[in-house]
């Protein structure tokens, strides 16, 4: 779900689109196919995959609400077999518009018509803690609106009215 990192890039660079659309059309995915992402935590993971499918212009994508440990607790089927998958073509379109570069956020965060948020937990936000990071802390100018605050404590999504307010 990424591309090669460099000294030019972030952790999690994006990758080459017609690359991408391979993947995508090796899994099955194309035009006529809905797609349903998930993951075995907060939903981080699924997230970046259905962005990256929104980004090359597919819009059948979903999230699925709390993801595979909800799924487990409601006692749903597990399987350990691997799909048989048929290969198909997958055509991107790309949507330069849902990304911004260094420079574009450097100007934003002067600007009073623009806002700049930042997704990570409040104690990487605010320097107090740094893992992965060379260098602690934020952006000047940005605020922290923590991705875990999209979800209940129950680890289900927030309504779409809830997130508007928030």
């Amino acid at each position: 779900l990424s591309g090669p990192v460099s000294a030019t890039t972030g952790r999690h660079p994006l990758p080459d689109p017609q690359r991408l659309a391979n993947t995508f059309g090796r899994l099955g995915i194309n035009a006529n196919v809905q797609v349903v992402t998930y993951d075995g935590g907060p939903g981080a993971y699924a997230a970046r995959a259905w962005w990256l499918l929104r980004w090359l212009g597919h819009d059948a994508v979903a999230l699925l609400d709390c993801g595979l440990p909800r799924w487990q607790r409601e006692g749903r089927p597990v399987s350990r077999d691997l799909p048989v998958v048929t290969p198909v073509t997958f055509t991107p379109h790309v949507r330069d518009g849902m990304w911004v570069d260094v420079d574009t956020v450097a100007r934003a965060v002067k600007q009073a018509d623009w806002l700049v948020m930042d997704a990570r937990a409040e104690e990487r936000f605010n320097g107090e803690i740094e893992l992965i990071d060379p260098v602690a802390g934020h952006i000047p100018g940005t605020i922290n609106l923590p991705f875990e605050d999209n979800l209940h404590v129950s680890g289900r999504f927030s309504s779409a009215q809830e997130l508007r307010e928030l």
